[in-house]
């Protein structure tokens, strides 16, 4: 069974906070969501505005791209 886009962008987002030492609740803080929320969409549960996807990827120090595309390195 093949993931969704959602479930997809989640894991590159976790990935990314993982690599970088982040705990959810940091990443949340530092750009006005919830951790519950932060969770829920690395989980894929959640879908993302772009406007979200773009503030978490500055969040992450990463493109939005970067976050989207499978074949680009995330961590």
């Amino acid at each position: 069974m093949s993931k969704t886009l959602s479930q997809q962008v989640g894991h590159r987002i976790k990935v990314r906070r993982v690599y970088l030492n982040m705990k959810q609740a940091e990443l949340g803080r530092t750009i006005g969501i919830a951790q519950c929320y932060i969770s829920q969409l690395e989980r894929g549960e959640r879908n993302l505005s772009l406007a979200q996807l773009e503030k978490i990827a500055q969040a992450l120090h990463c493109s939005v791209l970067d976050l989207m595309d499978p074949e680009r390195k995330v961590a």
